[in-house]
């Protein structure tokens, strides 16, 4: 069966019909009504065979591609001249004329449809976006924490020291994907500058280049770093696309050497709670930390913080998290060594069992309002040590990851063996 996405009286449309009810094309068509129609008809149990999408009705995007992929159909673009995007980079198994002849969408059928390619829609591990599979090249890093520990100013404070210690010579940029943004506000950024929202409806229908990504940041020169402003409001959550938005992050890591996320601390989705809305309402933390090279885990030290730093890393290795990948950092942390290795320790014991490969770092943060507010650069006490943490594990990353790809040249069919 074929499904077909047209504006009304589409020529095209018509003549597919006509082909179908003749026999030239040995298949039946369905016309759907509009995109919700045609996710109805390609749910479970539908045997479709491919679906024909006009390139000009609205909701024809890379996340509406990658849903009619995931059914196991074959998406076939008939083509506007006045629309020029690169369908193959968006999904699309191939494209047609609008004129198309019954011999022309014979053998794209014949090319796409048969057989029918079945994928699933999974993002990327760690390691596979380091072997060819996209060409990512900038490490993420995720800061994670419970509400009220200070996690937006390690962001910050982290997004600077990397900033000038960059290597990569792309620079770093600090991100905001909590649903209840502030880096806006603590960097008096203006409301009505692109951010997060835009950055994705540019992957909507393409895969920007660097200096276009580069564009809807704004540069914070007296860190050295480049902001993207988060969603304006919590409920904007409902207009990003999981496709899209990992677009995004690829795009992202694409234009900067370095991406420093400031994230929630909520992962949950359906394999937890059983409610894909949620899992699309955390989607924005969980895309980041699945694909994170370093996360570091903000508490305050003390006795409650240390619980709630405690349940964070725990949730993380839970979801998926490598906690080799986890640098655990205590906010406002007390000056005494004393009571420093007595937080160490505590956290040591609390996490037993999980594999954390490193101690706790401890940032002294207090009285620095009068540098968020200002705009000035963050103090070497507080950056120093976080920074030199994220350094350390990412090379350490870069190191293992040549050593794989050293393994995987001497055995390239390893992961195939395993598999079978």
């Amino acid at each position: 069966m074929l499904v077909a996405l047209a504006p009304p009286r589409a020529p095209w449309l018509d003549r597919l019909v006509q082909l179908a009810n003749s026999g030239a094309v040995a298949a039946e068509v369905h016309k759907c009504v509009g995109v919700v129609d045609l996710l109805g008809q390609i749910g479970p149990g539908r045997a479709v065979s491919a679906v024909i999408l006009d390139a000009s009705v609205h909701g024809v995007d890379r996340d509406l591609l990658q849903r009619v992929k995931t059914s196991g159909a074959a998406v076939v673009i008939v083509g506007d001249s006045h629309i020029r995007h690169d369908w193959s980079a968006l999904g699309a198994d191939a494209t047609v004329r609008n004129d198309f002849s019954a011999h022309e969408l014979l053998d794209t059928l014949l090319r796409s449809a048969l057989p029918v390619a079945r994928t699933e829609f999974a993002p990327l591990g760690p390691d596979d976006d380091r072997h060819g599979a996209i060409p990512w090249d900038g490490s993420l890093v995720g800061v994670v924490g419970p509400g009220g520990t200070g996690v937006s100013t390690v962001a910050a404070a982290a997004s600077q020291g990397l900033g000038r210690s960059d290597t990569g010579g792309l620079g770093t940029a600090l991100i905001d994907l909590r649903l209840c943004a502030e880096q806006s506000v603590l960097h008096d950024g203006d409301p009505a500058h692109p951010g997060l929202l835009e950055l994705v409806d540019l992957c909507r229908l393409g895969s920007p280049p660097p200096e276009t990504v580069r564009a809807v940041l704004t540069a914070i020169p007296n860190r050295s770093y480049d902001l993207l402003p988060g969603l304006r409001r919590p409920r904007l959550w409902t207009q990003l696309r999981p496709s899209s938005t990992l677009e995004a992050l690829r795009a992202l890591r694409r234009a900067y050497s370095i991406v420093v996320a400031d994230l929630d601390c909520t992962l949950e989705g359906e394999s937890e709670c059983g409610s894909l809305d949620v899992e699309d309402r955390h989607q924005l933390s969980r895309l980041a930390l699945e694909q994170a090279t370093v996360v570091l885990v903000v508490g305050h030290s003390s006795m409650k913080g240390l619980h709630s730093l405690t349940r964070t890393i725990r949730e993380a290795v839970e979801f998926g998290v490598d906690p080799a990948a986890i640098q655990p950092v205590f906010n406002h942390a007390a000056s005494g060594a004393r009571a420093r290795a007595g937080y160490a320790s505590a956290l040591a014991e609390l996490t037993d069992g999980l594999g954390l490969a490193s101690s706790p770092v401890f940032v002294p943060t207090r009285d620095i309002d009068d540098r968020v507010r200002a705009l000035t650069p963050f103090p070497s006490a507080i950056v120093g040590p976080i920074t030199g943490s994220i350094v350390a594990r990412i090379q350490r990353s870069g190191s293992a990851s040549q050593d794989r790809s050293s393994r995987a040249a001497r055995n390239p069919f390893g992961r195939r063996i395993a598999a079978s």
